[in-house]
C-alpha cells in the first residue's frame, strides 16, 4: 500500500478500461496479458503479488530482454510468465538477466532509438546492468547508468517507490523531458542537458501521483496521469499533445501509464544527432 490507502478495485478497473480505450483510439494495437489462476501464480517465495507492471520487460528491435526481479521476493517468478507470453505472440527473446545479476530493466527511458537510461539501485545491481550494457551495445544501443535512491526500512511511497527510472524521468519528445530532480541524481540531469534536452520539473504533489510516469505514443504526444495538472499545462506550452487519463486508484502503488504497459513494437523515430 502506497500513500496510506488501498485502491477501490471497481473504480480502478473502470479507469484501466478507459486507459486501454484511449490507446485503441490512437490506433494502437493492445494485447492483454490475462491474469494467472491462483495455482499458476506461485513463485519460489510464495504468491506473486502485483502482477500489473509488465514494463519490467525491455523490448528492443532485436527482441525482448527478460528482467530478473530484484528488491522484493514476492515478485520472483514473473519473469517466466513474461517470457512465455512473449514467445506465444511471436516476440523473440534476445537475452535474460541471469547469474548474480538482477534488473527490472524495462522501466527505464528511451532517449531515442540509440540511447537508453536505466538506474543502479534496489531494482538493478551492477552485474545486472553490466549484462544489460553488454547486450544493448551489441545491437548498437548506448546505455546510460543513472543512480536512484533507495529505502532502508520504510517501504512507504515515495521512499520505496522511486527505484524505477520511469518514476522520475519521462521522455516527451526529442530533446524534451520531464524530471523530478529530488529523486534523479545531478549527473543524469547534466547528461540530459549536455544532450540539449529541455527539462520540465514535476512538482512534488504531482510526483506522488506518478506525474513523471508517462507513455510516449509519438514524439510530442504522450499519455499522462490527469492528476499532473501543472505538468500538463507546462507541457502544452511546449506544444506537447497530452492525453490525460484518470489513474487515481492505480497511483496507490500499482503504476502509471508506463508501468502498466510493455511497449512491443515502435516505429523508427528521430535521433539525438538530429537536434
Amino acid at each position: 500500500m502506497y500513500q496510506r490507502r488501498l485502491p477501490d478495485l471497481e473504480i480502478m478497473e473502470r479507469q484501466f478500461e478507459r486507459f486501454v480505450s484511449s490507446l485503441k483510439g490512437e490506433d494502437i494495437e493492445v494485447l492483454m496479458l490475462d491474469p494467472p489462476s491462483l495455482d499458476e501464480a506461485i513463485g519460489p517465495y510464495g504468491y506473486q503479488r502485483n502482477l500489473t507492471t509488465p514494463s519490467e520487460v525491455l523490448v528492443t528491435n532485436a527482441g525482448a530482454i527478460i528482467p530478473r526481479m530484484a528488491c522484493s521476493g514476492y515478485l520472483v517468478g514473473r519473469e517466466k510468465r513474461w517470457a512465455q507470453y512473449l514467445m506465444s505472440i511471436g516476440c523473440p527473446i534476445l537475452f535474460s538477466i541471469h547469474g548474480k545479476g538482477v534488473g527490472e530493466i524495462g522501466a527505464g527511458a528511451w532517449l531515442d532509438d540509440r540511447h537508453y537510461v536505466y538506474a543502479e539501485g534496489v531494482t538493478a545491481n551492477r552485474e545486472g546492468l553490466r549484462q544489460l550494457q553488454w547486450i544493448l551495445e551489441s545491437i548498437g544501443v548506448e546505455l546510460y547508468i543513472a543512480h536512484s535512491p533507495g529505502y532502508v526500512d520504510l517501504w512507504d511511497f515515495p521512499a520505496g517507490g522511486v527505484s524505477h527510472p520511469d518514476m522520475m524521468l519521462g521522455i516527451v519528445d526529442l530533446g524534451l523531458a520531464i524530471v523530478y530532480p529530488s529523486m534523479l541524481n545531478w549527473a543524469t540531469i547534466k547528461y540530459l542537458r549536455d544532450l540539449k534536452f529541455r527539462l520540465v520539473e514535476v512538482p512534488p504533489d504531482e510526483f506522488v501521483q506518478y506525474g513523471c510516469n508517462i507513455l510516449t505514443l509519438a514524439p510530442g504526444k504522450i499519455v499522462i496521469p490527469a492528476a499532473a495538472k501543472q505538468t500538463i499545462v507546462a507541457l502544452r506550452r511546449e506544444g506537447v499533445e497530452c492525453l490525460d487519463v484518470d489513474l487515481s486508484q492505480s497511483s496507490t502503488g500499482y503504476g502509471g501509464p508506463h508501468c502498466v504497459t510493455c511497449q512491443l513494437l515502435r516505429d523508427p523515430g528521430p535521433r539525438l544527432e538530429d537536434l
